[in-house]
């Protein structure tokens, strides 16, 4: 968990580690008609990825 004011490079950081690492970055995107629903079918999304996949995942979520 990267803690920190706007504009010090939190994003960018968790962008650059992920891709040194070679792990998927997913960041979730809020809309206007994003709800519950929306938000369960891209945690499940992630969810399959990494744990029947296997896959490594970074998922980012911000406070806006």
């Amino acid at each position: 968990m990267l803690i920190g004011v706007g504009g010090s490079g939190k994003q960018s950081l968790t962008r650059l580690a992920s891709h040194m690492r070679a792990i998927q970055f997913r960041m979730i995107e809020i809309t206007k008609n994003f709800g519950p629903d929306q938000f369960k079918e891209f945690m499940k999304d992630l969810m399959f990825t990494s744990g029947i996949d296997g896959k490594p995942i970074c998922f980012m979520m911000t406070d806006t």
